[in-house]
């Protein structure tokens, strides 16, 4: 049952994440703006009307949220710490290696040593069971292929194929698993999505490696039955030090750049501009009211006047003045110690504008030497007779 609802809930997570994702991005959208929903029918707007009705910021599309970030470190922190604590206080069982007895030991000198270190007079009936089948050499070749747990709970194994599929049942789900956690950590706002495909990738290409080691492998015992190669251990291992190093290597690794189209900005970018533009030209309205206003007039007269002071005293400011010209944006003296007072930031502004001036020119130059368009034929109407009699 348990392995059941594991199964189910790593098929379905993905769907539940991508859910989830969807209800957070609505729940985080801003309200609609009033302006926008107050313009008239018959706007003079170049962008089409569909434009108002899907607002979408511009930074949306620029990475991941934070939520979604949150969400995915956690579920990679717990499966870390799963695969850890098999890793260190739940490694596989090996009778051979436990009792350190060679694997050709009969089985009443694993009896007696079993009875021996347990201080019991009598064994478990699984562990019985056990060493009636150990009897069998291809049973102790079965127990170096596929461990103690395949031969302990599988009783009506018999053959290589028989412990095969156990054995693929149970490491099938480690896989799903993990493919579960690499389909959360590059879902669709993530920032990882083109790491999917190459993720999925090993982790299919390590699944049918290990099942074709398992299958194919030959088990080799020694004469001495001393220094055996368990395999199932040390697939055991390779397979949870993947577990746990694939998922970390995926979230180490960059975050795919949003390469989108310039025309793809389009839409948001009118959004905003159209906003500012009733932002503007309701700040307008609200200036040309208050200056009809004998008191707001008043007020914004001694604003105005107090921001100018404030204005004065630090450009007159030494600290001021050091930390402008630091940054770029202070104002320079000429050699005779006269302040001239022109800002650098202007100054660069002003030579873009002429750049664009001396371009514009350029292209005027150009579109003057072309030749003039032919002349129109003349339209045949009533002045025209008149002139030609």
């Amino acid at each position: 049952m348990s392995s059941l609802l594991t199964t189910a809930l790593i098929i379905l997570g993905p769907i539940l994440f991508q859910n989830f994702l969807k209800w957070n991005a609505k729940r985080q959208e801003p309200p609609p703006n009033p302006l926008m929903q107050e313009q008239p029918p018959n706007t003079s707007s170049s962008t089409p009307p569909a434009a108002n009705s899907h607002p979408q910021s511009v930074g949306e599309a620029a990475g991941p949220s934070t939520t979604n970030l949150r969400f995915i470190f956690w579920c990679l922190i717990v499966h870390e710490f799963v695969v850890a604590f098999e890793v260190l206080f739940n490694p596989p069982t090996n009778l051979f290696t436990a009792l350190k007895v060679p694997v050709t030991a009969v089985a009443s000198q694993l009896s007696a040593v079993l009875m021996a270190q347990s201080g019991a007079e009598f064994l478990p009936p699984h562990l019985t069971n056990l060493l009636n089948r150990l009897q069998s050499f291809d049973t102790r070749t079965y127990y170096i292929r596929f461990g103690h747990e395949a031969i302990v709970t599988c009783t009506h194994c018999r053959t290589l194929y028989d412990y095969l599929l156990v054995h693929l049942a149970k490491v099938s789900l480690e896989y799903i698993r993990l493919t579960g956690l690499i389909a959360v950590m590059t879902v669709a706002g993530s920032g990882k999505q083109r790491w999917r495909r190459w993720g999925l990738a090993a982790v299919i290409g390590a699944f049918a490696a290990e099942m074709w080691t398992v299958a194919t492998v030959e088990v080799r015992i020694p004469r001495n039955g001393l220094n055996a190669e368990m395999l199932h251990d040390k697939i055991w291992y390779l397979r949870h030090t993947f577990l746990f190093l694939l998922p970390l290597i995926l979230h180490f690794l960059p975050y795919s750049s949003a390469s989108q189209s310039p025309f793809t900005l389009l839409h948001p970018v009118a959004i905003h501009l159209e906003r500012i533009h009733a932002r503007l030209s309701l700040f307008s309205l609200v200036h040309s009211a208050a200056q009809r206003n004998p008191e707001l007039r008043n007020n914004a007269g001694q604003y105005w006047e107090t921001m100018e002071k404030e204005s004065t005293l630090g450009r007159e400011s030494r600290d001021v003045k050091t930390e402008a010209e630091r940054l770029g944006m202070g104002f320079e003296e000429k050699a005779n110690g006269k302040a001239e007072r022109r800002w650098k930031v202007r100054e660069e502004a002003s030579n873009i504008v002429d750049n664009m001036i001396e371009v514009l020119k350029g292209l005027k130059a150009v579109m003057g030497q072309r030749p003039p368009p032919p002349p129109s034929p003349p339209t045949d109407n009533g002045d025209s007779v008149d002139e030609g009699r």
